[in-house]
């Protein structure tokens, strides 16, 4: 029996050894890659399962989140390229993560490069010639590396200094298996949790193999580049050389610039961190409601700041994830942000509910990422209240399913622009919120209203002379806290909140009373 046994398992052992060369070999480890996600899939639902709803902010429930927070990391890290950008996705949602998720923020330092006799072969293949007989000089080794791509140093034979984004090798091998394997993961969330995940993974899957193709990178780079020509706004987007570019391969002007979390790389500069995240949030405001072609991964990574002729030029890069938002949706987005300012709660519902969701006060909350309540003024930030959390746990689930009613009219556009604006949100953050970014969006919004409706009559011209009034209040309110803000740290020695911190905890307090989500002081940081 014994001899049985041991034979049987040296017969395993070799199986499996040669089944993983072969999927290595052959096929870019798709199959060990999959394993290794639906482990992690399920070690983590049983985690969650496990989870004290009674006593969120426990020590138990802390050690659950860091340990799942930790096997996100590794596993994204150790998949690699489509992983990292997914793994990525979860810390656009900082602001209703508990904090041991911060270690997320990991995912965006330098990925792993690949060997360059790699990058030789995919030129080889894309253009029949290698990186030093297409250029006068290229530098082997990256000067950034990300999830799907590495960037390296170049110049054309004019002398032209340039940057050059190379895909990794098994990146297209990869993305089906990829990809399948995070519908399997959405499947089983929804069916564990009860709760409705699966309904984007289409829309989420199209654009990502999108992002994939370098010759929709670059068209969607000149796109951009187009809009914003004629929106008068100092935002530069970086040409391509055609003659060098592929669907693996995407050769653009250098540019040299600020990233613009750089507070002190701003300042060395001649400029103000709040001028320069002004105008991030003016950009992203313009493709929001004027344009509708939105850069869906506007991280500090990916926007520079330079000074052009003495002034600031915002120089935006990577443009692979773009939401190209259909009228409709641009044009009910517009209302709702316009309507939210007006406290216009029969349009918030109207367009919420065309939407395919019953919460508006939840949603509208999470989308100006300031609280919204139908039963209160616009402009209004309410304080913390105490509530019972047995009660909203008994609730929660319920709400939460019942939040998306119905998933076949939710705009899937709302996905990427979410994330866009929440990207913008964090980057302003991060600078001190130094930025009324609710007035900055709200005049964008009200200009691209009156694009596609024209003020007539006293009651249109009273309604727009209201909302004006409006943001001036939020402004006033934004000037006064940054002054208290700034007389307690100059004279008192301490930090008091800032108007982003409000705005956040006002959504906290709506995500409390609707889902009964009992979020951490610091989860929005």
């Amino acid at each position: 029996m014994w001899r049985i046994f041991k034979r049987a398992t040296i017969g395993l052992t070799v199986v499996g050894t040669a089944a993983i060369a072969v999927d290595t070999v052959a096929y870019d480890q798709r199959a060990v890659r999959v394993g290794r996600s639906l482990l992690a899939a399920t070690a983590t639902a049983w985690d969650f399962y496990n989870i004290d709803p009674k006593n969120m902010n426990s020590e138990h429930n802390s050690r659950i989140h860091r340990r799942v927070a930790e096997r996100i990391v590794n596993t994204c890290r150790t998949n690699g390229g489509l992983y990292i950008k997914l793994g990525q996705g979860f810390t656009t949602a900082s602001h209703i993560l508990p904090p041991e998720y911060d270690i997320l923020r990991t995912l965006h330092d330098k990925a792993p490069v690949v060997d360059f006799y790699k990058v030789e072969k995919l030129f080889r293949e894309d253009f029949g010639r290698s990186p030093q007989e297409m250029f006068k000089e290229f530098n082997p080794v990256p000067v950034a590396s990300a999830s799907i791509a590495q960037v390296h140093e170049a110049y054309l034979e004019d002398g032209r200094k340039v940057a050059v984004k190379v895909q990794k090798p098994h990146i297209r091998g990869q993305i089906e298996a990829d990809l399948l394997c995070n519908r399997l993961i959405l499947y089983f969330f929804d069916w564990f949790f009860d709760i409705p995940v699966i309904w984007s993974a289409d829309h989420t899957e199209a654009q990502l193999r999108k992002e994939t193709d370098f010759i929709n990178e670059k068209a969607n780079g000149e796109k951009a580049a187009r809009d914003f020509k004629q929106s008068g706004l100092p935002v530069y987007i970086p040409s391509n050389v055609d003659s060098h570019c592929s669907s693996r391969v995407l050769t653009s002007e250098w540019i040299d610039g600020v990233k613009i979390d750089d507070a002190e790389g701003i300042r060395q500069i001649g400029l103000t961190p709040k001028t320069v995240m002004d105008l991030v949030i003016e950009a992203n405001s313009y493709q929001l409601f004027v344009t509708g072609f939105v850069h869906a991964d506007p991280h500090a990574g990916n926007v520079f700041v330079r000074v052009k002729n003495g002034k600031p030029e915002i120089v935006m890069l990577d443009h692979g994830l773009y939401a190209d938002c259909s009228p409709k949706f641009r044009r009910e987005f517009t209302e709702l942000f316009r309507a939210a300012i007006l406290s216009d709660h029969e349009t918030v519902e109207r367009v919420v509910h065309e939407w395919g969701f019953t919460e508006s006060n939840l949603l509208t909350s999470l989308i100006l990422m300031r609280n919204y309540s139908n039963e209160e003024k616009a402009g209004h930030l309410r304080s913390t209240k105490a509530n019972d959390i047995d009660a909203f746990q008994n609730r929660a689930k319920q709400n939460l399913r019942n939040f998306l009613k119905d998933t076949k009219k939710t705009p899937r556009d709302l996905i990427f622009v979410s994330r866009s604006m929440n990207i913008t949100r964090a980057n302003n953050k991060y600078l001190g919120s130094l930025s009324n970014r609710i007035n900055i969006m709200a005049h964008y919004a009200n200009q691209a209203y009156h694009g596609s409706v024209k003020v007539k009559g006293l009651t249109a011209r009273l309604t727009d002379a209201s909302f004006n009034l409006r943001l001036a209040l939020i402004g006033l309110l934004f000037d006064m806290m940054e002054w208290w803000r700034s007389f307690n740290r100059i004279f008192l020695g301490r930090e008091t909140k800032n108007f982003e911190d409000l705005m956040d905890n006002n959504v906290k307090d709506t995500l409390s009373e609707r889902f009964g989500m009992q979020l951490p002081k610091d989860s929005f940081d």
